[in-house]
C-alpha cells in the first residue's frame, strides 16, 4: 500500500484502493516450520521473501547456460574430463541417469511445455523453445555418433572427429527452421556462434526441414494465428495454377456503396437505409474525384445520425424553439403593457 500513497503525494486527485484482505501472520502456522528447516537443507536451501519463494540458482540451468552447455564442443561421454567440461556435464547427469536420458527428457520436457506455453493467454516466447529442442535433439545423435566411431570418421585420407557441439547447432537451426519455416534462423546462428564452420550442414538441414514442414502444415505462427481464429491469409498455390491468371478486377465488387465528404444528413440516411447488410463504407472527397479518405463503421455512422437528427436532438430543439417563442411572448406582452401606461401619465401632464 506505501507505493499507492506515494502515487497519492504526487497525484492528490488519486483514489488509492481499498484493502479488502488483510496480511495474515503465519509465524504460528505449520509452514513457518516447513520453511525454515528448508533452509537447513544444505546446498538446497530456499529463501522467503515478501510475496514468494526464491530458490538457489545452483538447482537449476538458465537457458542460455543450456544453449552454452548444448554447444558445447566436446562430447560428455569421455572419461578425462577437464574442470570446465565437468562443469557443464554435471548439469546433464545423475547418479541414476546418464547424459542421453537427461537429454531425452529435457527434449521432452521442453516439447510439452512449450505447447502449453505458446496456447495460454499469457505472453511468452515460441522460438527459444523450439531451438532448444532441436539442439537437444542434435546433440543425441552427436553423442550416438561419437559412441559409434570414437576415432572419428575418415574421409579423403583423414581422420575426421566427431563434435556433437556441430550437431546441436545444425540439429537446433533444422528444427526451428522447420517450426518456423524462415530461412533466417542460420544467420541467427552465425551470429551466436561467431563463426561460420558449419555453414554448409547448417543451410542444407535448413532447406530441407524448411521443405518439408511447407509440404506437412503450417508454420508455429501461422498455426496459432489459426487456432486463434484471427485473420489470415492462405498461401497461394504453386506457379503452375491457373490461379495466377485471374485478375482482382475479375471478381471484385464495381458497385461499390460509398459516402462523401460535404453529404447531407437526409443523404446519410439514405444510403444507411437502402444498405443495411454492409458493416462499413469508404469515405471518398467527392462523388467526381472519388479520392479515398478512409472509411467509417455503420454503426459510427448511425451514432452520428442519432447525435444530430434523432429523438434527442429533435426534442432538444423544439425545447429551445419552445423557450425562444416563451421568452418573446413575455417581451410582446411587456412592451404592449408598457405603453397605455406610458399615454395615460403623458395626458394627465398635458391636462395640468
Amino acid at each position: 500500500m506505501m507505493r499507492w500513497e506515494i502515487v497519492a503525494i504526487w497525484n492528490p486527485k488519486f483514489i488509492p484502493p481499498t484493502i479488502l484482505f488483510f496480511e495474515v501472520d503465519l509465524s504460528g502456522c505449520c509452514l513457518d516450520f516447513k520453511f525454515r528447516s528448508g533452509r537447513a537443507l544444505g546446498p538446497r536451501k530456499c529463501f522467503i521473501s515478501e510475496d514468494f519463494v526464491v530458490y538457489d540458482p545452483t538447482l537449476t540451468t538458465s537457458c542460455y547456460r543450456s544453449v552454452v552447455g548444448l554447444f558445447s564442443n566436446f562430447t560428455w561421454t569421455k572419461e578425462d574430463l577437464s574442470v570446465e567440461e565437468v562443469e557443464i556435464v554435471r548439469h546433464w547427469v545423475t547418479r541414476n541417469t546418464d547424459v542421453f536420458v537427461s537429454l531425452t527428457g529435457f527434449m521432452v520436457f521442453n516439447f510439452l511445455f512449450s505447447v502449453i506455453g505458446s496456447t495460454i493467454p499469457v505472453p511468452s516466447g515460441s522460438f527459444i523453445p523450439v531451438f532448444k529442442v532441436g539442439a537437444a535433439l542434435g546433440r543425441i545423435m552427436g553423442e550416438l555418433m561419437n559412441l559409434w566411431f570414437p576415432i572419428g570418421v575418415s574421409y579423403g585420407g583423414s581422420i575426421n572427429p566427431i563434435i556433437p557441439g556441430g550437431y546441436a547447432t545444425v540439429g537446433a537451426c533444422a528444427f526451428a527452421g522447420a517450426v518456423t519455416h524462415t530461412i533466417s534462423v542460420s544467420v541467427i546462428v552465425f551470429e551466436m556462434t561467431g563463426q561460420i564452420t558449419h555453414i554448409i550442414p547448417i543451410m542444407v538441414a535448413v532447406l530441407i526441414s524448411n521443405a518439408i514442414a511447407s509440404l506437412l502444415q503450417p508454420s508455429l505462427y501461422d498455426s496459432i494465428i489459426l487456432i486463434k481464429k484471427l485473420p489470415y491469409l492462405p498461401d497461394l498455390l504453386p506457379s503452375s495454377s491457373g490461379m495466377y491468371n485471374v485478375y482482382v478486377e475479375d471478381f471484385m465488387v464495381r458497385d461499390v456503396r460509398y459516402i462523401w465528404h460535404g453529404m447531407t444528413y437526409g443523404q446519410l440516411r439514405d444510403v444507411l437505409k437502402e444498405n443495411r447488410n454492409l458493416r462499413g463504407f469508404p469515405l471518398v472527397d467527392s462523388p467526381g474525384s472519388m479520392i479515398l479518405l478512409g472509411s467509417i463503421q455503420r454503426m459510427e455512422l448511425i451514432k452520428l445520425i442519432e447525435k444530430h437528427i434523432g429523438r434527442d436532438r429533435r426534442l432538444q430543439v423544439a425545447a429551445k424553439w419552445q423557450k425562444e417563442a416563451q421568452e418573446r411572448g413575455s417581451l410582446r406582452a411587456g412592451q404592449t403593457g408598457w405603453l397605455p401606461g406610458a399615454l395615460a401619465r403623458k395626458g394627465c401632464q398635458t391636462e395640468h
